[in-house]
């Protein structure tokens, strides 16, 4: 599962007619003015139940929270909250079992081990009693059906299941298609009415990788250092994943005692937000949670925040880029507070016309600089500022001058317009999430989960546009003081983090097949969701710009004619536009594409400042980019259409005249050389960015696609101002989303005027890929990190389309998710990693190879034993989770919808891959016809008995070298090998 630190939105409970008997409405009826037109229900068990109904594509999201959190953790057993979320996939007494009545007497005598474990404090006597919990659990394994919760989700065609704890909630929540409700609702009732911690060895040891992985990575540890100051003695200061001494020395009977506690109907909410009726999911909701005995309600145990008092000042050494940040906390603030506080980081930054933004960010005195705000109403409330510091400059320096900035937040010395334009992008910002049901059932819960009534949520853009400037000005003078916490991240090596150690555990050999559960659940009828393919030749519409001149030619005119591709899809859902103009030329044409983007943001025009084009653009609710990739260029703008002709006049001002701005372009290669220096000390990085391509491709691809640090620093501004002033003259498609306006082709044609003649792009630089012909490992020694990032990657065949169907299927069996072959395999028999998965991989070009990964982390001294788990996975047959993996793929394609500018990019996909416009429809009927010897033959085919290149990642001094050796030879890099010189 994964954490989130969850800042208070602000959103609750509004409600409707139709009530069942054992529900009560909060309110009478939805308030007039709700977006989310809002129903929430409490039963009469305390259970809060909350609906935003959203017909506009078949499918659900579905959340169930709790009001508990890692800082409810008792003191003497912290990571309870967190350690019982990851319990709560492992099933129940009829789910993930084949024979319970078998299975309980082995599962209560392993709890009754840790007891005596946990008392002991003989180190020879707790070894002997993991060894009988090993010995036991291996046992009660064969009755265990692996991840059957997982696949139940999955049968069901359900997405994006997972979960995470912070400080003060626990939140599960997956998408279903909107038939497959009260399958939904049925298993999930099973899941906390009658829990069962079966795998609680394997599990822990999973949290084990789990810690270890944080110890790594240093903006974890930065982000702990702030909770732990700002937080002293308090249980919010404290590890969400719990602290290593608890951890070592776990309770199954405390975990339970901690389930009965908090998890009652009265500390839980249920929300559902996207195509069903209310009134029938409610009734469904009463027949089943509403059984739940209410229970006693937990009251918070939190200990009174003690106030800050001075500066404390706390310095972290990591080999990432150094950075400085601020915190002020407000203790017991009430809504009116926080809503201050957004505010006032609104006003500090938010893109473009914040103090940060105009005065650091955009004239580049600083590499970065970003504020924040949240908290919860009657705890806490925070405000949170950050700076990076420019090559040279120190941390401190960043901090003097983010404090200049705060005093001008002060004294009021910004625009009287910024804070009514802060709150139209927020209400318009509001308006295009509307069609996301993740959002709507977000706003639920934090309302939820912090304790605000409806009608003040309801009321927030109301409430926030009625501060004036002069209550910004009281608030910051009285509360941004300097009783604070400073933090600096400077550089240097990082410290060894305290590392959890590999405990003896024997992989678990688990049960075939599935529980009469499992089976009852899938076979319940429900109303089949008949799938609507992609409509690309009807839903854009698509016509053609011309301009016509003449030019002088030898003395004489010359009729000239340029033609240019004109797509359009209508928004009749609001004012909202996206304009795209897609050129055909990027960094395999010319190096220095990779550096016009950046340089558009930041060097202004001939007449205007980038801080003056900011501002107006903010003013306008409007924004411009340009991006650049290896083939293409594209020139964003959007905003609100009524805005259009100004928004797009930048656009064409930031093209035609771009400013030669040297100053501007050298601050930009200081930030981009910090970025590379960054990336080199980050193991992900290393090895997605760096390791990866350099053995599929070879170090020329590093050198022939990117701009060494001597070329940045001899680029010079005129060169890049160049590439964009000729930037329109090479040929373009254009795509525009937005209302329908009249004469809406004369109009975009008029917005970018394109030039005459029009110009051949060049020749591209096409990489080649290099095939692995004999077992090799690649390694890239990063020091004093605990864990390794494992990559097993096979060479493919040329781009084939023709066996979508298989493919895809393979992939969601045999490696993506949590019921994939590789996930099982890996992480829950045999608890070697955190996080790990296959895919056989598609190009993004038609010229390019498939490939092969398998990915895992784990930690160094279980890498004889990763690679051994890897090596032999083969390809095991399972027709019932196959079947189930075509079932997850052929239902969530069936409720899928693709609607507004998405149709854009998956037309500009088929487009560059050279399909036709009906393959996603092909790959739904390849999916229903794909069979298993199809599958063992494509296994066969691609990635049987293929040579393996090995990557690795991590500290090459706690390696097991013969184990590598073993493999193949063994080439160590560093990553100055794998990154641009």
């Amino acid at each position: 599962m994964f954490h989130k630190f969850v800042f208070a939105l602000l959103l609750c409970m509004v409600f409707a007619t139709g009530l069942s008997a054992g529900a009560r409405p909060l309110f009478g009826t939805p308030l007039a003015d709700d977006p989310l037109q809002a129903r929430i229900y409490r039963l009469d068990n305390g259970l809060t139940v909350a609906f935003s109904v959203n017909r506009e594509t078949p499918n659900i999201r579905g959340c169930i929270a709790f009001r508990v959190g890692s800082g409810d953790d008792p003191a003497d057993k912290t990571g309870l909250a967190h350690y019982l979320e990851h319990l709560l996939f492992k099933g129940s007494e009829k789910l993930g079992t084949t024979d319970y009545r078998a299975e309980w007497p082995l599962l209560e005598q392993i709890e009754k081990l840790y007891d005596r474990r946990e008392a002991s404090r003989d180190p020879d006597e707790r070894q002997e009693l993991y060894r009988e919990i090993d010995r036991l659990s291996a046992q009660a394994g064969q009755y265990t059906v692996q991840n059957e919760f997982v696949q139940a989700i999955n049968e069901m065609g359900g997405s994006g299941l997972n979960a995470y704890t912070s400080l003060d909630r626990t939140v599960y929540f997956n998408s279903l298609p909107a038939n497959q409700l009260e399958k939904f609702i049925r298993l999930q009732f099973d899941r906390f009415r009658s829990p069962v911690f079966r795998g609680f060895h394997t599990e822990l040891e999973t949290v084990f990788e789990e810690f270890n992985l944080y110890q790594d990575r240093p903006g974890a540890r930065f982000s702990q250092l702030m909770l732990s100051t700002l937080f002293p003695d308090h249980p919010y200061g404290r590890p969400v994943i719990g602290l290593p001494k608890d951890l070592k020395n776990p309770s199954p009977r405390r975990v339970m005692e901690f389930y009965r506690r908090y998890y009652v109907p009265g500390n839980m909410i249920i929300v559902l937000a996207g195509d069903f009726d209310p009134d029938s999911a409610l009734r469904l909701i009463e027949e089943t949670f509403g059984t739940l005995p209410a229970g006693e309600v937990p009251e918070s145990g939190l200990p009174p925040l003690e106030p800050l008092r001075g500066e404390s000042v706390h310095t972290l050494i990591t080999p990432e880029h150094e950075m400085c940040r601020a915190v002020w906390r407000l203790d017991r603030p009430g809504l009116r507070e926080l809503d201050l506080l957004e505010l006032s980081a609104r006003i500090l930054s938010n893109g473009s016309a914040g103090l940060f933004d105009q005065n650091l960010t955009i004239p580049q005195k600083v590499a970065d600089a970003a504020a924040g705000a949240g908290g919860k109403p009657g705890v806490y409330g925070m405000l949170i500022v950050n700076a990076v510091p420019n090559r040279g400059d120190s941390p401190e320096q960043a901090l003097k001058l983010l404090d200049a900035e705060i005093e001008k937040l002060k004294r009021g010395d910004f625009p009287d317009w910024l804070l009514p334009a802060i709150g139209d992008h927020a209400e318009f910002d509001l308006a295009r999430s509307l069609r996301d049901n993740e959002f709507r059932a977000d706003r639920l819960l934090d309302s939820y989960l912090d304790r605000i009534d409806w009608p003040d949520a309801a009321n927030e853009p109301a409430r926030r546009k009625s501060i004036t400037k002069a209550e910004i000005m009281e608030f910051a003078r009285k509360h941004l003081t300097g009783d604070r916490i400073v933090l600096y991240r400077k550089n240097g090596p990082l410290s060894p983090g305290e590392k959890l150690p590999k405990p003896p555990l024997t992989p678990l050999k688990t049960a075939k097949g599935h529980s009469e559960f499992f089976r009852e659940i899938s076979r319940m009828k429900v109303a089949e969701i008949r799938p609507e393919f992609p409509d690309l030749e009807h839903g854009i519409r698509r016509d053609e710009l011309c301009v016509e001149a003449g030019l002088p030619f030898e003395g004489e005119l010359v009729r000239v004619r340029r033609r240019a591709d004109f797509e359009w899809i209508p928004n009749t859902r609001n004012d909202y536009f996206q304009l795209r103009y897609v050129f055909p030329v990027g960094s395999r044409h010319n190096r220095l594409w990779q550096l016009a983007g950046g340089y558009s943001a930041v060097a202004g025009t001939e007449t205007r400042s980038a801080e003056a084009l900011k501002l107006e653009l903010y003013r306008l609710a409007g924004s411009v980019s340009v991006s650049s990739g290896p083939e293409e260029t594209v020139v964003t703008i959007n905003g609100l259409a009524r805005n259009l002709p100004a928004i797009a006049g930048i656009a064409e001002e930031l093209l035609t005249r771009p400013a030669v701005n040297d100053e501007a372009l050298q601050r930009m290669v200081s930030r981009i050389l910090l970025a590379r220096k960054s990336q080199k000390e980050n193991p992900n990085a290393v090895l997605a960015d760096g390791l990866l391509p350099y053995v599929r491709y070879g170090r020329e691809y590093l050198e022939k696609s990117n701009l060494s640090s001597e070329e940045l620093n001899k680029v010079r501004p005129a060169e890049v101002a160049s590439l964009l002033r000729e930037l329109k003259s090479y040929p373009v498609r254009i795509q525009y989303y937005g209302p329908e306006l009249p004469e809406l082709k004369r109009t975009v044609g008029e917005l970018l005027p394109l030039p005459l003649p029009e110009k051949r792009p060049p020749l591209p630089f096409v990489p080649e890929e290099k095939k692995i012909e004999t077992p090799a490992v690649y390694l890239v020694h990063i020091p004093n990190v605990s864990q390794l990032h494992l990559l097993y990657l096979t060479s493919g065949r040329r781009y084939n389309p023709d066996d979508v169907g298989t493919r895809f299927l393979f992939n969601s069996y045999y490696g993506s998710g949590m019921a994939s072959v590789t996930f099982r395999k890996l992480r829950e028999s045999n608890s070697l990693a955190y996080g790990c998965y296959s895919y056989y991989g598609t190009p993004d070009d038609p010229a390019g190879n498939h490939y092969f990964v398998t990915y895992l982390s784990t930690q160094a001294d279980k890498l004889p034993d990763a690679m051994k788990a890897v090596e032999s996975m083969g390809f095991p047959v399972d027709l019932a989770a196959i079947g189930n993996s075509r079932d997850t793929l052929l239902k969530s394609q069936a409720a899928e919808r693709w609607l507004d500018e998405r149709l854009f990019s998956l037309a500009d996909n088929y487009r560059k891959l050279g399909l036709p416009q009906n393959y996603r429809e092909e790959t739904y009927r390849q999916l229903q016809d794909a069979s298993v010897f199809d599958l063992l033959e494509f296994y066969r085919q691609e990635i049987e008995d293929k040579p393996r290149a090995l990557l690795v990642v991590g500290d090459a001094d706690t390696i097991d070298r013969k184990a590598l050796e073993r493999f193949g030879p063994v080439k160590q890099l560093s990553a100055d090998d794998v990154f641009p010189r």
